[in-house]
């Protein structure tokens, strides 16, 4: 059978579970209740909201872009921040089964693809609306590119991983690992060096703009701080 229609047929049923376990009813918990909030009131002033020390802000100006396609309803809101988290958790099977064909064969990449949908934590995590979705997406392209012998597209795993750093903070670890692999992986260390002193360019092209921004909204830069 085709790879494709599989993966359809996985994304179908990881759907319908989703959609089976929707909380159409019950509000935000927690840490989501900051996200919810954050998107929404960046979405009425059109920038980060002043005073509003958010340091992963990156989920709910992801959010706060959509709620412009919908009506100031409480409970609209909270239903698109879910069914965003829902199709990013879905789409993420894409990058997961190109990630795992890099390792294993077709049979084997398909069995991690249905542990990731079906896993209940994923799900569970998908249907919170919190920020877990997305980071998992981009870091899933990001190894992907980054894995990927071309090195223009290899560059762009430093803007992924810049982006997903404002998504969760902790991505700025990665830059550690990836930073040694990037050496481990080319042989002329003249061309190392340049490439490498480039993707960082592109790295701190993101960062250092949202940090400022940050910094002048609320005060911290949502990394060090």
């Amino acid at each position: 059978m085709n790879t494709w229609i599989i993966l359809s047929v996985i994304a179908f049923i990881g759907i319908i579970i989703r959609i089976i376990y929707f909380p159409t009813e019950v509000p935000f918990r927690l840490d989501v209740v900051d996200y919810f909030g954050y998107a929404i009131k960046m979405n009425q002033v059109g920038h980060f909201p002043t005073n509003w020390p958010l340091a992963n802000n990156g989920w709910s100006s992801f959010v706060s872009f959509f709620h412009i396609f919908i009506p100031n309803d409480f409970f609209d809101s909270i239903h698109l921040q879910r069914l965003l988290s829902v199709s990013i958790s879905i789409i993420t099977i894409i990058p997961v089964y190109f990630l795992s064909r890099k390792f294993f064969n077709e049979k084997i990449s398909l069995v991690g693809v249905s542990i990731f949908v079906f896993e209940p934590r994923i799900v569970l995590n998908s249907l919170q609306g919190d920020t877990m979705p997305l980071y998992i997406l981009l870091i899933a392209v990001l190894f992907c590119l980054f894995l990927n012998k071309n090195n223009k597209i290899m560059y762009s795993s430093f803007v992924l991983l810049a982006l997903a750093s404002t998504v969760r903070y902790e991505a700025l670890v990665l830059l550690l690992p990836m930073t040694i692999m990037f050496f481990i992986k080319r042989k002329n260390i003249d061309r190392k060096l340049v490439r490498y002193f480039f993707c960082l360019f592109l790295f701190l092209l993101i960062i250092i703009p949202i940090a400022y921004l940050r910094m002048d909204a609320s005060g911290i830069d949502g990394y060090s701080s």
